[in-house]
């Protein structure tokens, strides 16, 4: 039996069906999602409601589970950001106690890049902390970091919103000229590394960072965008200093407020302004994987 957390978003569904197509078990712990939660039973996945920051919500959902994938996260939370460590930090432990009790063989926690990026932010540091929860863990355990997803289907929210930015924008702005490299990586090729790697002892007690086969500027990737859309923008340059103030300032009136006023945040600036194009050789010599790199990148946008 696979137990997925969080699995009813783009990866966990596509997850649960490369488990299924394998002929695994597969349960599924989630907040109630009617489509998504369709969509899972239509695999045949067993779907379970719960909430990761709820102990006793674990406890049955762990009976004969051999391997978790913990995706449960929560993304963004500028108007509160304590949930990040309500969720992502005691919810992962939470889900990690009820793992040792229960025998779990093996735990794959999926962080994030921007762990490892220079400057920490809310977000990136929960994933931090959670990382070194799961690597004091009594049971076998692998850390994965994903790098940019993409595939509006699989995943990828934070390149949907670039996306959404420079085909709506009449100028494409780019946060200090677009030099931030990137290494994107498919969602279906994310879910095949996971689905490798679970309950497999090479495995263990490593930590991954898991990219495509190829680097892309983000002003490269800006073009391929505007390319697959037929347009033609200009490209403007802006420093990091300014932005980041109003970043700064957005999540500071979001606070105040308790109401979220802008997707635009000290999270969404870092992943635009810091390299995220780490060395992946080692997850595609333990498991034998070859990720897609960009050839297609223009075809891709135009999906």
């Amino acid at each position: 039996m696979i137990l997925i957390t969080g699995g009813n978003g783009g990866i966990g569904i596509r997850l649960a069906k490369w488990f299924r197509e394998q002929g695994l078990p597969v349960r599924v712990l989630s907040l109630p999602v009617p489509a998504a939660d369709a969509a899972l039973r239509n695999l045949g996945v067993e779907v379970v409601h719960g909430d990761v920051t709820r102990p006793a919500d674990l406890r049955a959902c762990m009976q004969g589970v051999e391997t978790v994938h913990h995706l449960a996260a929560l993304l963004s939370s500028p108007e509160n950001p304590s949930r990040f460590k309500e969720v992502n930090v005691e919810g992962t432990r939470n889900v990690l106690r009820a793992a040792e009790a229960s025998g779990v063989r093996h735990f794959v926690f999926i962080s994030s890049i921007s762990v490892t990026y220079p400057r920490p932010n809310p977000y990136s540091a929960s994933k931090a902390a959670a990382e070194e929860r799961v690597r004091n863990a009594r049971i076998s355990w692998t850390i994965v970091r994903p790098c940019l997803v993409l595939d509006g289907v699989g995943g990828g929210e934070e390149y949907r919103a670039f996306a959404a930015a420079v085909r709506k924008s009449p100028v494409v702005l780019l946060p200090c000229g677009g030099a931030a490299l990137k290494r994107p990586v498919h969602a279906e090729d994310v879910c095949e590394a996971l689905g490798r790697l679970s309950g497999n002892p090479i495995a263990f007690g490593k930590t991954y960072a898991l990219g495509g086969a190829d680097t892309v500027s983000l002003r490269e990737m800006a073009k391929a965008l505007l390319r697959a859309s037929h347009r033609r923008k200009a490209m403007v340059p802006v420093p990091l200093l300014p932005l980041r103030g109003v970043a700064i300032g957005l999540e500071t009136l979001s606070r105040i407020t308790g109401r979220r006023f802008s997707r635009f945040c000290r999270q969404s600036l870092d992943g635009l302004v810091f390299d995220a194009a780490p060395e992946t050789q080692p997850v595609l010599e333990d498991l034998n994987f070859a990720p897609r790199g960009i050839r297609e990148f223009d075809q891709w946008q135009a999906r």
